[in-house]
C-alpha cells in the first residue's frame, strides 16, 4: 500500500492529555466561583427590580381605581386561593419581608387584608410575589408600619412617612436599598450589607 501523500492519523499522548486535562481544571477551578458570584448578582438585581415592580404596581393601581391600595409583607402567600385558603399579612411590626409580599385593594384602609362575602368590605387580591430564595433577606425599615404600605389615591404613601427596603444575599457583601419617598416613588441604590 502507497502512503504518499497521506498523512499518517496519529493519537494524543498521555502527557498530552493530562496536560490538556490539568489546565481545564485550573480554568474550572477559577471559572466557577465567578460564575456562581456572577449569578447569585444577577438574582439580586432581578429580586430588587421584581420589589420596585410591585411598589409602582400599587402605586398606580391606587391612582387607576381611585382606592387604597396595600402592599404588605405575607405570613403566608397561597399558590391557589380558596375561600378558606387565602394569602394574608404578616403582623403589624413585621420587618422581614423574604416569606413574600401581596398587592390588594384595601377597603377600609387599614393595610391588612380582610376576605368577606361583602363587597364593599371584601379585599381584592391583585398581585402576589412569593417567598425569597434561600440565602436572600428583604427587610423594611422606616415606614409608618414597616409590615404595611398603603397608597393613596393619588399614589402617594398613606400615613407619609418614607422608608426604605434592603435586599442582601450571604453570599454577597453589598445589596440594594430601595427607598419609598413619601410620594410613593421607589428609588434604588447599591448598599453594603448585611
Amino acid at each position: 500500500m502507497n502512503m504518499t501523500g497521506k498523512i499518517a492519523a496519529r493519537g494524543m499522548t498521555i502527557l498530552e492529555l493530562m496536560t490538556t486535562l490539568a489546565v481545564a481544571a485550573i480554568l474550572v477551578t477559577i471559572g466557577v466561583p465567578s460564575m456562581t458570584k456572577f449569578f447569585a448578582n444577577m438574582r439580586l438585581v432581578t429580586l430588587t427590580n421584581d420589589l420596585i415592580e410591585d411598589i409602582v404596581h400599587a402605586r398606580n393601581e391606587a391612582a387607576t381605581r381611585g382606592r387604597r391600595v396595600a402592599l404588605c409583607a405575607s405570613q403566608t402567600v397561597k399558590t391557589v386561593e380558596t375561600a378558606s385558603n387565602r394569602s394574608t399579612c404578616a403582623a403589624t411590626g413585621t420587618t422581614a419581608w423574604a416569606t413574600g409580599r401581596i398587592v390588594f385593594v384595601d377597603m377600609d384602609g387599614d393595610g391588612v387584608r380582610e376576605v368577606t362575602t361583602n363587597a364593599a368590605t371584601n379585599d381584592v387580591l391583585l398581585k402576589k410575589t412569593f417567598a425569597l430564595p434561600t440565602g436572600y433577606s428583604l427587610t423594611a425599615s422606616g415606614f409608618a408600619d414597616a409590615a404595611h404600605l398603603v397608597f393613596s389615591t393619588f399614589g402617594g404613601l398613606t400615613p407619609s412617612t418614607a422608608g426604605s427596603f434592603k435586599l442582601c444575599y450571604s453570599g454577597s457583601a453589598n445589596g440594594y436599598r430601595v427607598a419609598v419617598a413619601a410620594t410613593g416613588q421607589p428609588l434604588s441604590t447599591k448598599v453594603a450589607c448585611p
